[in-house]
């Protein structure tokens, strides 16, 4: 990742994580208004999206934790 981009790398990482955090709650407290996917189908993809993401998440930590030693 080239020089500047990790801000961005990191804001959208941030928000890619509270968007499907934010799904997984809807999909959890209101199942009946996703019709077109169960929502046990719904909530296991959200929440293999979220581990994800929270890995991607964990890594780029320790890579900036590298960066400063």
């Amino acid at each position: 990742m080239s020089s500047g981009n990790d801000e961005i790398f990191e804001r959208c990482l941030s928000d890619r994580l509270h968007s499907t955090q934010s799904e997984l709650h809807k999909v959890i407290n209101s199942p009946s208004l996703f019709q077109k996917e169960t929502p046990e189908l719904k909530k296991a993809r959200l929440n293999r999206t979220l581990k994800a993401l929270q890995s991607i998440q964990g890594e780029w930590e320790q890579i900036q934790k590298q960066k400063l030693n």
